[in-house]
């Protein structure tokens, strides 16, 4: 039985949040399935992980 490839690396994670920072993102969301996405939008209020954020709030990397 074979290994699968990673769906993110540790590198990916790092380059990631050094982005996240740079660009003042609010908050960064690593899905199990590799999906990074990157909230810019800052809000007062703490989104549930169930919430559907609106494509113009965030990127996916």
């Amino acid at each position: 039985m074979s290994r699968r490839p990673a769906r993110f690396t540790q590198g990916d994670v790092a380059r990631a949040i050094r982005a996240a920072k740079a660009a003042g993102a609010a908050s960064l969301q690593i899905k199990p399935d590799g999906t990074i996405i990157v909230n810019l939008l800052k809000s007062t209020a703490v989104q549930e992980t169930d919430e559907a954020v609106e494509p113009e709030e965030h990127f996916v990397l």
